[in-house]
Parts: C-alpha cells; sequence; structure tokens
C-alpha cells in the first residue's frame, strides 16, 4: 500500500515538475499595451517599429509608432535553438510584451521581422 501511495505522489507531483524542467520551450507571456507617443519623438523614422529590454523584468518590448498596422513576426534562440515564435499585428501607439518567466538565464538571440522584411536582431541577456 506505501509503494502505490508512493507511486501516485510521484506521479502527481514529482513528474509535471520533472517535465517543465526537461522542457527545451521558453515559458514566455505575451500581453499587449498602449504606449504614449510624444510629438517629434522619432520624427526621422515616422514609420518605424523598435525593440527594447527590460532587464529588471525579463521583457522584451515590441513598439510601434507607425501610422500603418505593421505585422510583426518574433523568434527567440537560444544556443542556436528556436525556443518561441510568434506572429502578430501591432498598430502605432502600441507594443507587444514578450516576458521570459522561466529561471533559466543565459544569452538569448532576439530576431523581429517587420512586414515580412528582417530588420531588428539583437542578443540580450537574462
Amino acid at each position: 500500500m506505501k509503494k502505490i501511495f508512493v507511486i501516485a505522489f510521484a506521479g502527481i507531483f514529482v513528474l509535471p515538475k520533472l517535465c517543465d524542467y526537461a522542457s527545451m520551450e521558453a515559458k514566455i507571456e505575451k500581453s499587449y499595451n498602449e504606449i504614449s507617443i510624444t510629438k517629434g519623438k522619432n520624427e526621422f523614422h515616422s514609420d518605424s517599429v523598435s525593440m527594447d529590454y527590460d532587464i529588471p523584468s525579463g521583457t522584451i518590448v515590441i513598439s510601434s509608432v507607425a501610422e500603418n498596422e505593421k505585422e510583426v513576426a518574433i523568434e527567440i534562440y537560444k544556443d542556436g535553438t528556436k525556443v518561441y515564435e510568434d506572429r502578430d499585428n501591432i498598430a502605432g501607439g502600441s507594443s507587444l510584451n514578450y516576458t521570459m518567466t522561466e529561471e533559466e538565464n543565459g544569452e538569448y538571440d532576439v530576431h523581429v521581422t517587420v512586414d515580412g522584411e528582417e530588420s531588428l536582431n539583437e542578443t540580450i541577456m537574462k
């Protein structure tokens, strides 16, 4: 009876944690945000999409001040292996936020494609 209890306990509580640990896919939470556009900001690139990385929160922020909606594709690689991929549209005055929730620190390569053309590449340290 004790063996059955131990096996059931391991199956319910321990095994899912081990599967999460062994998973190669990054845990990334996506959210949307409205941003305030300051008049005169980015005046030479009025139709642009930019990427920033907020170190304390581990959030990659893709923002746009474009007049037209842009199609954005993001790919995140760790050690040459793709761990996350997403496609979305972004309107001017808004941002896409990708918060990396996994515990594993390291070097991540982020590639952003805007309207089918690769335009932003950056390596970030988590």
